[in-house]
């Protein structure tokens, strides 16, 4: 690549404390940039395997991953990547900056003199502030994929960690946003709730976290394979699929699990697909409580699977789920699983989270039941399986919603449109 310190296109450093990709909105919101003429660059973590610097995507989409390989997860410690040694460790406590961070990405980012520095989530969002006041970068974007504070809370075992860690990041919260030049959600729910913690309205713009239709449509098709199912190469009875991580009871599917005995006895061929990669702990427990009530026969498991390869899954699907549980970060969030169902018709069953019922109430696409009640669940399956041409049209009624309006296309000219009036 040419050297980017003498590029006369805006520059765009992006950082995330993840490895990437498979992140999905990481690639949209960089090439939907790169496609309006910025040059951007993402500063990343490393994994073995991959390359420390390329080029991602073709043409007018590509730009720069940069990893890092100084910046690893420290899984004995679960989410909360925390600093190697005790003054690293001790300046993370009192400031919420990690250091290595910032010793590894600062002469990087001295170099690419970014115009824009966009912090992808709370976690890194300190260290980035950080960087960019070292830097005087003066502007900053920090682009909350989640309510951050509530899903860390929701992933504890105990209610007092829960309250603890809850405290901890809603003080990181309101102590660094005020400081980001703008401050991006991806629903409407996630702007209110900063807006009643006080951030003003017109710093914050929601970008939803929709599909790139394109990308879908346009593929190459996949073929549906099974692993654990060889023979299972479509089909025949009705079945139930969810797609995406399967890595806490936030995500619901135990509740799909206790309807199952009802489904069971009016359709017996039923299965249940659960399409993606599970956490062990989540998946024990699944297991558990499918062989407790009998209808672990009924359910199948994919493992890990790229994005593209879901798409045969939902293809092959009577109806799809989002079973979420209601809790402070399902209540301002919104799965993108929705938006995937909807892309290829399918009727869509959700729980009566605040953003689920208001997409499912503007596209009629769908029903929704009372999130945690397995027999309200099972009721509204039952409906859909016995009515499948309200049902179909359901389907028909999200996928007009999706390619019209709740698309990427959509969204990502909002973006560009952020970016523009950031730089005016």
């Amino acid at each position: 690549m040419s050297d980017p310190g003498v590029s006369l296109q805006p520059r765009v450093a992006m950082l995330l404390d993840e490895p990437f990709p498979p992140d999905a909105r990481i690639r949209r919101e960089a090439q939907a940039l790169a496609r309006a003429g910025y040059q951007v660059t993402l500063l990343c973590m490393h994994q073995p395997g991959q390359a420390l610097d390329e080029v991602f995507g073709q043409g007018e989409a590509a730009f720069r991953v940069i990893r890092l390989p100084a910046c690893k997860r420290d899984t004995a410690r679960g989410l909360l990547q925390m600093p190697q040694t005790w003054i690293d460790n001790w300046a993370w406590r009192v400031t919420h900056q990690d250091k290595r961070w910032m010793r590894a990405a600062e002469p990087i980012l001295a170099a690419l003199k970014p115009d824009v520095l966009h912090l992808h989530d709370l976690r890194i969002l300190p260290t980035g502030l950080a960087l960019a006041k070292a830097l005087s970068i003066k502007r900053t974007i920090a682009d909350l994929h989640e309510n951050y504070p509530a899903l860390i809370a929701s992933l504890q075992k105990n209610p007092v960690q829960a309250a603890l860690k809850l405290k901890l990041w809603q003080q990181v919260e309101a102590r660094y946003l005020p400081a980001a030049s703008h401050i991006i959600t991806v629903v409407e729910e996630a702007q209110e709730r900063l807006v009643a913690a006080g951030h003003p309205a017109e710093r914050i713009t929601v970008i939803p976290n929709t599909v790139d239709t394109d990308m879908f449509l346009k593929s190459p098709p996949e073929s549906l394979n099974l692993p654990e199912s060889p023979e299972f190469d479509a089909p025949i009875g009705p079945n139930l699929v969810y797609i995406g991580h399967i890595n806490a009871a936030h995500r619901g599917i135990q509740t799909v699990i206790d309807a199952l005995p009802e489904l069971l006895a009016n359709y017996p061929d039923l299965k249940l697909i659960l399409a993606g990669a599970t956490q062990a702990h989540y998946r024990e427990a699944l297991e558990q409580q499918a062989q407790a009530l009998g209808v672990d026969s009924a359910i199948i498991y994919t493992g890990k699977l790229t994005e593209l390869a879901f798409r045969p899954y939902i293809q092959a699907a009577t109806l799809c789920l989002c079973p979420h549980e209601k809790n402070e970060q399902t209540q301002a969030t919104f799965p993108n699983k929705a938006y995937l169902y909807h892309l290829y018709a399918k009727p869509v069953l959700a729980s009566d989270c605040i953003p689920l019922k208001r997409y499912m109430d503007q596209t009629e696409g769908g029903l929704t039941f009372e999130a945690g009640n397995p027999q309200d669940l099972a009721r509204c399956v039952l409906t859909l399986l016995k009515n499948p041409n309200a049902a179909a049209q359901m389907g028909r009624n999200g996928e007009k919603a999706v390619l019209e309006r709740f698309n990427w296309g959509q969204d990502a000219k909002r973006l560009v449109a952020l970016y523009n009036a950031l730089l005016a």
